[in-house]
């Protein structure tokens, strides 16, 4: 029967909802104008839509059972744009919208249940999750979840159907997790458990990455016109995968945020994934990129957590490898301190060493991937430093474990790793591809680096390979301090230390090849960073080295060949590296010519690939059958006295004072007497500074430091510099005031009265460690010159003048003394402090009455220009001059302050 026209009086929303289904043959969708019909009723009359949603319900039931589906179709459409333009009434139909859906997902057309997916998508955006209708929505809602979840997780033979109802079901979730209210659910925590497994069911790793530009990039699968192209794959699977995922992870909150990850745990646990570390990885990955900074420290927490419980080393390894991802990538590590994350890995590392060596090839791997991993978390903790020297804090910590794991190979050359680690990732954030700007640079302290030399001549080789590039990047670190050297004796000390090890370290019978050229790069290292000032080790050490093979006590040929070959390739690399080309043409010759002699050390270079080749093997396995033919070094052996021609004979070297005697000197320098090198061990000539050619600013008689000195404030200058002291007792001292004024006007040879000079000396720029050293380095007649123009300055007697002059050629004259107490060595300095004998003493009531004169001149120009200031100044003055309490001028001291300190107390 046909449907009846168009009449207002019999007009319901039944026959409007029939007319919209097609009824000619090979007719396919929906009516257009029947359809605006019905939009147009259910817009006008909302309380009509209990009822339409009620009979499309009815229809879609019949429809399915006799397997109409292009009626079904229609259904859908309607729904769809029911739900489109009734927005506001939605709730209306929302359980019949439900219910159709859930039929229709039964369906075996998978296009069909796509389509289903697109309208429960539509409903997703309009449904409030706080509107909870009554208990049959809630568990039509429930079924409808479960029903998209397990979509999610579909598996079949045939991947195309797969992937479709995968992706449907995956979209489907993604418009629940999505919603802004889904948070505010009451069933939240049923659906959480349901929903996070079918996500990570679809987490797995891609048949291949998409790369940019790719037509499977993320951008291209948010451009999908349609989910029903055939090309879906994995990788869009797992990019819908995520978007789930950052849908529900960035809503969630410091409440739920443990509950969700709690449910990823276990189904990592039931799934037995923990030993797939790209798929664990991966899923943290994705949960921290959405999850607020500020939550960081929840996952971290969880994930400690799980390393404390864990025994498996596969699965330990894979949780060690997302908190090293944490900490390095997670944006901070707020709730956690540094100290506790690096006790808990040392301890893991420790426990790892510990576990007894077994056959089993499959867990000795899997315990060499966990320590490898906690090395990496170790090294990790360097990206997060909270202060300057909190580098230097963990470097301790690890230094102190060395020092007592020493004597366990194992645990000490794992604890050696771990310190290479946070110096590679502390300086690649200070100078590499990764620099942060907001990281203080902060030297690596010399008092961590001392300890640790003794691994150098550790018993096993492997710790010896290891330590080397821990010691390599740590001098790299520390070249801010090296500028420290003159003042710091900890310094000067660890680079005698260094080389004290390393001469008697290549002394030892069990070394292999390996280490010889760990000591050559050292030294190449050093040389690179001091320039000549370490020459003055290296030259007597390696000659002392060369020494030794000839005279017979290094018993093994082996070894004579590779000391002799160190010698001659570490003044290869010095030639070049101080651009001297005689050095590297005459160390190149020598080499060429043992070389053809077969008296070199096979693979011998000074360079990271030749130690890395060498590795751990012994000169047996280096040298093989060669053994027998090599010969042991001789004649062609490098000449000292040659050597250091030509290094003498360069132009930035020529012009230092002592180089040649130094560099020829036969005793090593930590043998020589501290009354010949100072107390301290310090040089007894003038120090250059590192750079080649230019004076340091400070002597070695000062012992302190000058370029970086702040000018202390005249005021706080209380006590005499040790450089104006003479050898007699402070007691010994008469009281005695000189003025500042009157000190500069004698060192400048110009001899002025008080009066002549008419103001006081601005101070505020003066240089007092410059006038100590031109005062140093005075001769006998400048001195002479000097406290003449002092005595003529403050108008004294020709009496005391010549008795102030035959006292300072007495000075002059006298033999050096040497300051035990500094280390220094240098010539007496007249003392312009007043002698025992008082042929120098100052009439102190005339310089103060001088003194106060030329204050008073002051205030009365002062005065002139300002009435009112004069007028309170003469009456202060006025009172100081009349008062009982103060007395007479001649029985108080008014003195200007102390500004170089010439005062000494009785």
């Amino acid at each position: 029967m046909a449907t009846p026209a168009y009449c207002s009086f019999c007009y319901n929303h039944v026959s409007l909802v029939n007319n919209v289904y097609p009824t000619a043959p090979g007719e396919e969708g929906p009516k257009g104008s029947a359809l605006s019909l019905v939009i147009f009723y259910a817009t006008t009359k909302p309380h009509k839509l209990p009822k339409i949603g009620a009979y499309l319900e009815k229809r879609v039931k019949l429809d399915s059972k006799k397997s109409r589906y292009g009626y079904v179709r229609v259904t859908l459409q309607i729904l769809h744009s029911l739900l489109s333009e009734c927005r506001q009434n939605s709730n209306l139909i929302s359980k019949n919208v439900l219910r159709i859906i859930l039929d229709v997902l039964n369906s075996p057309d998978p296009d069909l249940v796509m389509q289903a997916t697109s309208t429960f998508i539509l409903f997703s955006a309009l449904h409030n999750h706080q509107n909870v209708i009554d208990n049959e929505f809630s568990s039509v809602y429930t079924l409808l979840i479960e029903k998209f979840c397990n979509e999610a997780a579909f598996e079949s033979s045939d991947s195309t159907l797969q992937h479709k109802t995968r992706l449907s079901g995956l979209k489907a979730l993604e418009a629940v997790c999505g919603s802004d209210s889904f948070m505010l659910s009451p069933n939240l925590q049923p659906y959480i458990q349901k929903i996070v497994p079918a996500i990570l069911a679809n987490m797995g790793a891609s048949r291949r990455r998409p790369e940019t530009g790719d037509a499977l990039s993320p951008s291209i699968f948010s451009k999908r016109a349609s989910i029903t192209d055939e090309l879906i794959t994995d990788d869009e699977l797992k990019h819908s995968a995520k978007t789930c995922i950052k849908g529900l992870f960035s809503q969630a909150n410091v409440a739920n945020l443990k509950e969700f990850l709690i449910v990823v745990v276990r189904y990592l646990d039931d799934r037995k994934v923990w030993s797939s570390t790209g798929y664990a990885l991966d899923v943290i990955q994705s949960i921290t990129a959405v999850v607020q900074s500020q939550y960081h420290y929840v996952i971290l927490s969880l994930m400690l957590e799980r390393l404390e419980s864990d025994a498996q080393p596969s699965s330990k390894t894979t949780v060690t490898r997302i908190l090293t991802f944490l900490i390095s990538d997670g944006e901070g590590i707020a709730g956690l301190t540094i100290p506790e994350l690096l006790e808990t890995f040392v301890r893991h590392l420790k426990s790892s060493a510990e576990m007894p060596q077994t056959l089993d090839q499959a867990f000795m791997a899997s315990q060499a991937k966990l320590q490898q991993s906690l090395v990496e978390a170790i090294g990790s903790l360097a990206y997060h430093l909270a202060y300057p020297n909190q580098i230097n804090d963990i470097l301790s910590f690890l230094v102190n474990r060395l020092q007592g794991e020493y004597e366990t190979p194992l645990s000490c050359g794992l604890i050696l790793r771990s310190l290479d680690q946070v110096l590679s990732v502390y300086g690649n954030q200070r100078t590499g591809h990764e620099k942060r700007h907001s990281i203080v640079p902060t030297a690596i302290s010399f008092d961590l680096v001392a300890p640790t030399l003794r691994a150098l001549s550790h018993p096993a080789a492997d710790v010896r390979l290891l330590y080397h590039p821990f010691l390599s990047k740590a001098l790299y670190l520390v070249p801010p301090m090296w500028k420290e050297r003159a003042e710091c004796q900890s310094i000067a000390s660890f680079h005698s230390t260094l080389w004290r090890t390393m001469f008697e370290g290549a002394l030892r019978e069990t070394n292999n090849p390996a280490d010889y050229v760990s000591f050559g790069l050292v030294a190449a290292q050093m040389l690179s960073q001091l320039a000549h000032e370490d020459l003055y080790m290296s030259v007597p050490v390696l000659f002392r080295l060369q020494n030794h093979v000839t005279d017979g006590r290094v018993t093994s040929a082996a070894h004579r060949r590779a000391i002799a070959s160190l010698v001659t390739e570490y003044f290869v690399v010095a030639g070049t590296q101080l651009g001297i080309s005689e050095l590297v043409e005459y160390a190149s010759g020598i080499k060429q010519a043992r070389l053809n002699n077969l008296q070199w050390s096979p693979g011998f270079e000074l360079t990271a690939e030749a130690l890395q080749l060498l590795g751990t093997r012994a000169f047996s396995e280096t040298e093989g059958t060669l053994a027998n033919e090599l010969r042991t070094p001789d004649s062609s052996l490098m000449s000292r006295p040659k050597v250091i021609g030509l290094l003498v004979a360069d132009s930035r070297l020529k012009d230092i004072e002592g180089i040649e005697p130094r560099l020829s000197a036969n005793a090593l320098p930590w043998e020589v007497p501290a009354a010949a090198n100072g107390a301290n061990g310090r040089p007894l000539i003038r120090r250059e500074s590192t750079r080649l050619g230019v004076p340091d600013a400070n002597p070695a008689g000062l012992g302190r430091r000058q370029s970086h000195r702040r000018t202390p404030s005249p005021t706080h200058m209380k006590h005499t510099p040790s450089s104006l002291r003479s050898v007699g007792s402070a007691s010994e001292m008469p009281v005695t005031t000189i003025r500042i004024e009157d000190m500069k006007d004698a060192l400048a040879n110009e001899p002025k009265t008080v009066a002549e000079s008419g103001k006081i000396l601005d101070t505020s720029n003066l240089d007092i460690d410059a006038i100590t050293a031109e005062a140093t380095g005075a001769s006998k007649e400048n001195v002479s010159s000097l406290l003449k123009s002092i005595a003529v300055t403050f108008g004294k007697s020709g009496h005391s003048a010549a008795a102030a002059a035959a006292a300072a050629a007495a000075a002059a004259s006298s033999p050096p003394s040497v300051n035990t107490a500094s280390g220094s060595v240098h010539n007496t300095t007249p003392s312009i402090r007043p002698s025992p004998s008082g042929a120098f003493r100052v009439k102190v009531d005339s310089v103060e009455m001088d003194w106060l004169t030329v204050r008073s001149k002051e205030s009365a120009k002062e005065a002139q220009a300002t009435p009112g200031l004069g007028r309170a100044r003469s009456i202060s003055q006025q009172r100081m001059r009349t008062s009982d309490s103060v007395g007479s001028l001649k029985g108080v001291k008014l003195r200007e302050p102390d500004m170089l300190g010439l005062e000494t107390s009785s």
